[in-house]
């Protein structure tokens, strides 16, 4: 079983903008709509904004999971008032978005389960990335193998604070990604447990494995047998992407208030 540390914070209630659940018809779209004025990079940081200049992004998609014989029961998502998700996203089902999250366009995040996909605080799912999940039970019961354990918590897939996945990466479930790891472009994760701190560079393939922190695997590599993480590079401070991660939070962020 992926078992895994404790997630920072409890689970997010779904924004306030949400009709309750009797509007509803199923299948009904969420329609969302963010008018808030933006300040320019030119403008001091006390300065009051441009109350004329505003960006309204009309729709996203965020509909309940389909009702199947492994989760009968449709499943929204909740989804912090902090995080940002591009109108061309979408998320359906299980899923739970922590605060100062970013999902770009072209994202889609499904989640079919019981158990949720869980997108942790200060993380960013770039442009046509995609993170999804295998059923987690058959016949009412649930498949272990199958499960990310986190503080005697179920998921089915689990990113943990501060996490990037990088535009036409994937991850899917089961999947564990611990806080303050970057998954490089076109690169998928599947079935695997990524420690905090690790850089995956971009078009990898990383399967069946646990990787250990503080380490990265090379652009290109197919890593899916334990015995080769054994050989990972460690993570320097000579290391070419040394601190990557860190600048995209930080670029997350100021998008994030640019974009309030």
């Amino acid at each position: 079983m992926l078992g895994g540390v404790q997630p920072s914070k409890p689970y997010a209630t779904e924004r306030e903008s949400q009709s309750p659940e009797s509007e509803k018809e199923p299948g009904e779209e969420t329609i969302r709509e963010y008018t808030e004025p933006i300040a320019t990079y030119s403008e001091p940081v006390a300065s009051k904004p441009d109350e004329s200049r505003r960006i309204v992004f009309k729709t996203f998609a965020e509909t309940p999971s389909p009702a199947t014989s492994w989760s009968p029961k449709r499943w929204r998502p909740r989804i912090d008032s902090t995080a940002f998700v591009h109108p061309l996203g979408v998320i359906i089902g299980n899923v739970r978005v922590e605060p100062i999250v970013f999902v770009g366009a072209g994202a889609v995040i499904r989640g079919d389960n019981e158990e949720p996909i869980h997108i942790g605080t200060d993380s960013s799912i770039q442009e046509c990335a995609v993170l999804k999940d295998l059923p987690t039970r058959s016949e009412g019961k649930i498949i272990e193998q199958r499960i990310v354990d986190v503080d005697n918590m179920k998921y089915s897939v689990y990113i943990a604070d501060k996490v990037t996945v990088c535009a036409q990466a994937q991850v899917y479930g089961p999947a564990y990604i611990g806080s303050n790891v970057f998954i490089g472009m076109q690169s998928l994760v599947f079935w695997a447990r990524i420690e905090s701190g690790v850089v995956i560079e971009p078009g990898c393939l990383v399967m069946n494995v646990t990787v250990p922190t503080g380490v990265f695997v090379p652009a290109g590599m197919k890593l899916t047998s334990q015995k080769a993480v054994k050989d990972l590079p460690p993570l320097t401070s000579r290391y070419r992407f040394h601190g990557i991660n860190e600048e995209m939070v930080a670029t997350n962020r100021e998008i994030l208030r640019g974009l309030r």
